[in-house]
């Protein structure tokens, strides 16, 4: 009895210095994985930061290719807001390492300085384009497009500069879970080892590991099934392959109804799905699918079904790295976005009628600031965009027009309903024209009115031969008179 004893004493010390070494452990490398998890944090966001600065490149490729337009410039600066938002948030994500928060500010000023020079070159090539300004010669060209291109490689170097210390906390945080694992995992064995040698002085101890390691089981079991219902009724697809994409580990099956194609196919050939890639957009997958290694893979495409029907792809993979920062494993996720490319080409067909439209058309926020014009009324008024946006149509008055009937037109349209009627506006060199005019309401999702829309016609001409017509008339009645006197006496 009293060896027994002992040996429990022995077991019960032994197990107290584990725990004390477990928890000065514990606490030496909290610190890692909390950076580590800070740190997936943080490089989640400096994607999001990544996109606004491929926006506003591509805005500026877009004004080489096809010339200035309004919509470039809408890209450029959404890209611009977009992009100083997230850095703003971004510091905030930086806060917890010095380094790396020194580091995005050295990004803001880099981005700071790209956006004033991507911002003067809009500028230039919209004063070319909207007046009768001297075109840039190709010299002056070519040194905007070079200065303007040193800048997007020296953020894009900055924005690299940042993942360094990023990426470096997290692989430190993911050591630091790995000895977690490994030291847990010696614990684990070490506790066994001491349950066993208990379990011959106590069988109720043994019972009790058995029933919770059962227990741990059936958890894990349960978690496993939650995320396999997860995985296969999401609408989308998910997938992990090898970074050659010569084994495909798992595919959801949202890829069946996607694709119209069988997981068996992809798990038997992972490049079978090209055989469903667009003949037009084929190249373009291939071509994309050389940085797949790199977890570098984000494309939209189009696919055919087996029934004919031809869907828009979305697809996006993320690395998986071990402790040493490889690579071993992707994982992705794809959609059907058929649907959002609908809209967007509606948008865009919509935009250009409205840009090509005979008809003058104006757009203000519920202020009465003007927001938006099309070539017509610039061709009409004589009035630039940029002159326009941001005025009140007022400064568009003759005088001619009663101001009672700008009363009830605002009494009608803020009560959501349609003004109709004729404005004797005035052009800006003076010259006074007439138009007709219907004006409404635009409201958001919820009915609330956001902004006004004016549809008109110059009708100019039309008033101009109903005056000649009036006077016409009045000559006319004036002789019949005069003729009728001369009758009488």
């Amino acid at each position: 009895m009293q060896f027994i004893r002992k040996n429990q004493i022995l077991i019960s010390t032994i197990a107290a210095i584990s725990v004390f070494c477990i928890v000065l452990f514990t606490r030496s490398i909290q610190s890692r994985i909390v950076h580590g998890k800070q740190g997936q944090i943080a490089i989640k966001t400096l994607d999001e930061v990544r996109r606004p600065f491929l926006s506003i490149h591509s805005a500026e490729t877009a004004l080489l290719k096809d010339g200035y337009r309004k919509t470039f410039r809408d890209d450029l600066e959404q890209g611009i807001v977009l992009g100083l938002r997230l850095i703003s948030d971004f510091r905030v994500v930086a806060a917890y390492n010095p380094e790396l928060l020194q580091r995005v500010e050295k990004l803001a000023n880099t981005f700071d300085t790209w956006i004033k020079i991507e911002r003067t070159f809009f500028n230039q090539s919209a004063w070319t384009a909207s007046a009768d300004i001297k075109p840039l010669s190709n010299v002056e060209k070519l040194d905007s497009i070079t200065e303007t291109a040193g800048c997007f490689s020296l953020t894009m170097d900055a924005l690299g500069n940042v993942e360094i210390p990023i990426h470096r906390d997290i692989r430190e945080g993911s050591r630091a879970v790995n000895e977690v694992v490994i030291t847990g995992g010696g614990v684990i064995v070490l506790l066994i080892s001491m349950l066993f040698l208990m379990m011959y002085y106590k069988n109720k101890t043994l019972r009790m590991m058995i029933i919770g390691r059962k227990n741990t089981e059936n958890t894990l079991k349960q978690s496993e099934r939650q995320l396999r219902t997860i995985t296969e009724n999401i609408p989308g697809i998910i997938w992990m392959s090898d970074p050659e994409i010569s084994v495909i580990n798992y595919i959801s099956p949202g890829y069946k109804n996607i694709f119209g194609r069988t997981c068996e196919s992809l798990y038997e050939n992972p490049m079978s799905f090209l055989e469903a890639v667009h003949n037009d957009d084929r190249e373009y997958i291939l071509n994309a699918l050389k940085k797949y290694e790199q977890g570098d893979y984000n494309v939209e495409y189009r696919i055919v079904k087996p029934d004919g029907s031809i869907r828009w792809i979305w697809a996006q993979s993320f690395p998986l790295r071990d402790e040493k920062g490889m690579i071993y494993s992707i994982t992705g996720v794809a959609q059907d976005i058929s649907e959002r490319k609908q809209v967007e080409e509606t948008i865009s067909h919509l935009s250009k009628a409205v840009e090509q439209s005979p008809s003058i058309f104006m757009i203000t926020d519920y202020n009465g600031n003007i927001s938006f014009v099309n070539p017509r009324f610039t061709q009409l008024t004589g009035y630039t965009e940029e002159e326009t946006i941001g005025q009140n149509p007022r400064f568009l008055q003759s005088g001619k027009t009663a101001f009672e009937e700008y009363k009830r037109l605002w009494e009608v349209i803020s009560a959501g309903g349609t003004w109709k009627g004729e404005f004797h506006n005035k052009k800006k060199n003076g010259e006074l024209y007439w138009e007709s005019a219907s004006i409404s309401s635009m409201k958001n999702k919820d009915g609330v009115i956001t902004h006004f829309i004016k549809a008109a016609e110059d009708i100019t001409r039309r008033k101009q031969s109903e005056q000649k017509i009036i006077m016409l008339n009045e000559t006319l009645e004036q002789r019949v008179k005069e003729r009728s006197e001369k009758l009488i006496y």
